[in-house]
């Protein structure tokens, strides 16, 4: 039996010729690399006689229809079978339905596969020749092309601007999507226009709607031709697609990005160039890392997300809306973005400088935390979701419902909503704050709950009244604060990093303040005031004396010199008082509690002081208890 010929599937129609000669047609042999230009008749009627397999003979037959001679008709399918240009179907990919492809890929292979296949197309296997649009050569890949038109339709932009014409598919492209859409036009840039391509675009019916510059993009005399023609920023569509270097995309994004506002897209074509070793030092990825690394109103879109085989991997870029402008709704989500996986690094001393005074409630455990964006905690709580999420889990287990909590030092009230739930309207929270703003805060958020009573004072060993220094935003960054950034932030003592002085406030004891308000005993003290945290334990000893009571201290190291005192001293105080210390430690996915020795220093900034009970540890995942085990004591 004769055997049956197909044209290989690894033969493409090739179009990087900017017009291909009359009556000719270029084909392209992926896996040869090899290429021949054939009569367009006579490959047409191969292609018509193989849409079914064919004998050699039959192919032949075709040229000969076609309008060849019988010698040079065998000598071309001849040629064409020695070649790989035409193949047994089986010697190609065999029976489609028998074929095997291996199981389907694991879902945590996926992502993976996924930028191999992109690298592949764009480089190995170079899928971008192929596409035309109407008849003109496109150079991109397929996928992109779709996403490029639900992007097209979702934005409905008056212009997209393109840079990188070329041979013109991807202009007529666009302005193909636009007509559809009823609205919009293309400004195409191109560096050196062939005329024959500026001749087809104008002939072309949809031509009416492009307007073509020749020159360079990222030419300012470009750049402000490209400006008056939109009229300035809007939400317009710019795709980068002409020189791919990244020095040239990084000025092409400085020259354009202002053209673009709220609701409008920035997409950079062949950043996927970083998946491919030979273009690793040099490509348009780098050009977009080092952009957003410098503008904090620009993001990676989740548009970035929308194509699974791609040139352009990481590459549509979307500017994020004045965020002053925005409900409290959306700025939250707007700022939680700005956190997301793969983002690049926030400047949160500017976005604490843009947000100063925005106050806005955020929920946490417990309830609604109102806060002051302009203040770095702020921030950290509406990324997290919790102040310390780490001492949340382990602060719902060591109070019950009907006991007693302090919080000193309360800032906005992070830990008395905390404590409040875990209390119950049975129990009992007292939060103590002297700084003005903060109480103001402090209060809205515990606003309707009737167990959480608000003291607006400092709590030191001594009652009177003491000034309030605030963090400096002068000062250089220390101990992991963001200078200028911890704007709230206060202390009784002037140590490292704090300015002149502020406010006057009252200063009590919790031993004067348990007398006054009859509270025999209570169940946990959580302290946190900025290095003042011995004279706090030195004004309690009467009422830490009673009762299983519990001390929850965070330490900073560098602050409680400005009080005579260290992180030793401190430890000391507690174990004078009869308390044994625990080093908090976290530990993958719980929290250890581990006995320190005497002598020895915490490794976290957080401590618990308790009496009797030894080390333990709290699930972060389920919040069970268990024994510290043997090997972390």
């Amino acid at each position: 039996m004769e055997p049956l010929f197909i044209v290989s599937h690894h033969v493409h129609r090739f179009h990087n010729l900017l017009v291909p000669e009359p009556g000719r047609i270029t084909l392209a042999h992926r896996r040869k690399g090899a290429h021949r230009t054939f009569d367009a008749r006579a490959w047409g009627a191969i292609s018509d006689a193989t849409r079914r397999p064919a004998t050699e003979g039959a192919c032949v037959a075709a040229l000969v229809a076609a309008g060849s001679d019988q010698a040079s008709a065998a000598a071309e399918v001849r040629a064409l079978v020695d070649g790989g240009w035409l193949v047994e179907r089986a010697a190609d990919l065999g029976d489609l339905s028998s074929l095997d492809l291996g199981p389907p890929a694991a879902p945590e292979d996926l992502a993976r596969d996924r930028l191999r296949w992109s690298r592949d197309a764009l480089d190995t296997h170079a899928l971008w020749l192929y596409p035309r649009w109407l008849g003109f050569p496109l150079l991109q890949l397929p996928e992109d092309l779709i996403w490029m038109q639900m992007l097209l339709a979702e934005l409905r932009p008056a212009f997209v601007i393109e840079t990188g014409v070329l041979h013109g598919g991807s202009a007529i492209f666009y302005a193909s999507i636009l007509a559809l859409l009823g609205r919009g036009r293309v400004i195409a840039v191109e560096a050196r226009l062939d005329p024959r391509v500026r001749a087809a675009i104008a002939a072309h019916p949809l031509g009416e709607r492009i307007t073509l510059l020749e020159g360079d993009s990222k030419d300012p005399a470009i750049v402000a031709q490209v400006s008056a023609l939109v009229g300035g920023p809007g939400g317009h569509l710019v795709a980068l697609d002409a020189d791919h270097s990244a020095t040239h995309v990084r000025a092409e994004l400085e020259a354009y990005a202002p053209l673009v506002g709220p609701g409008g897209k920035l997409v950079v074509f062949d950043t996927s160039m970083v998946l491919a070793s030979r273009w690793k030092d040099d490509n348009p990825h780098q050009a977009v890392r080092a952009f957003l690394a410098a503008h904090a109103e620009w993001r990676v879109s989740p548009w970035a997300g929308a194509s699974f085989v791609t040139a352009a991997e990481d590459g549509i870029l979307e500017r994020l809306p004045a965020l002053r402008s925005l409900d409290d709704t959306a700025l939250l989500a707007a700022l939680r973005a700005l956190y997301s996986p793969g983002a690049p690094a926030v400047d949160e001393a500017a976005l604490c400088a843009e947000l100063r005074g925005r106050e806005v409630a955020v929920e946490v455990p417990g309830g609604r935390l109102w806060v002051d964006l302009g203040d770095w905690t702020s921030l950290l709580v509406v990324r997290l979701g919790a102040w310390e999420p780490h001492l949340t889990r382990l602060c719902k287990r060591l109070l019950a419902p009907g006991q007693t909590a302090l919080d000193v030092g309360a800032h906005s009230g992070a830990y008395a909503l905390l404590f409040a739930s875990c209390v119950g309207p049975a129990g009992r929270v007292v939060a103590f704050e002297p700084h003005g703003p903060s109480v103001a805060l402090l209060r809205r958020s515990v606003a309707g709950l009737s167990q959480v009573e608000v003291v607006a004072a400092a709590v030191s060993e001594h009652e009177g009244r003491a000034e309030l220094f605030a963090w400096n935003p002068g000062d250089k960054v220390s101990e992991g604060r963001y200078s200028g950034s911890d704007r709230m932030l206060r202390s009784l003592l002037q140590a490292e990093g704090y300015g002149a002085a502020g406010e006057e406030v009252p200063v009590t004891t919790l031993d004067a303040w348990a007398a006054q308000s009859g509270c025999a005993s209570v169940d946990l003290v959580k302290i946190d005031v900025e290095g003042a945290e011995e004279a706090v334990l030195r004004g309690g000893r009467g009422l830490l004396s009673r009762g299983p009571v519990r001390v929850l201290l965070e330490l900073h190291p560098g602050d409680l010199p400005a009080a005579g005192s260290s992180v030793a001293q401190v430890l000391a105080e507690l174990r004078e008082q009869g308390f044994e210390v625990l080093d908090l430690v976290p530990a993958g996915d719980r929290i250890e509690a581990r006995p320190l020795a005497p002598g020895a220093l915490p490794v976290s900034q957080h401590v618990l002081a308790q009496r009797g009970g030894g080390g333990f540890e709290v699930s972060l995942v389920d919040g069970e208890v268990k024994p510290l085990a043997a090997d972390a004591r």
